[in-house]
């Protein structure tokens, strides 16, 4: 399971993901958009291998400020359908200027 590289959980009504998500450390794209998340675990950023995020269409109101960290993430889908405050997107596109945010 740890081998990993690409997970995709889009439209499934998921409501909480596990915070041992931490666990895939291969994990290179997640794919969880479509479902009913309204926070995401901080142990997200403990997935090192990750390139792309894509959240969008959950019910997501923040992001955790350590993706802020995450070297190799080159792609965060967040705003589309979820209530972020632009603030918090437009802060994540300064601190995260060679990544790809939208």
């Amino acid at each position: 399971m740890q081998l990993i590289e690409q997970l995709e959980l889009s439209d499934n009504n998921i409501i909480i993901l596990p915070k041992e998500i931490s666990n895939l450390k291969k994990l290179v794209r997640l794919d969880i958009r479509d479902n009913k998340l309204k926070k995401l675990p901080i142990e997200i950023c403990q997935l090192s291998s990750l390139k792309e995020l894509i959240l969008w269409d959950n019910e997501l109101t923040e992001i955790p400020e350590c993706i802020f960290y995450m070297k190799n993430l080159e792609t965060l889908f967040i705003a589309s359908g979820n209530k972020i405050p632009e603030a918090q997107i437009e802060k994540f596109k300064k601190k995260l200027p060679d990544v790809w945010i939208k």
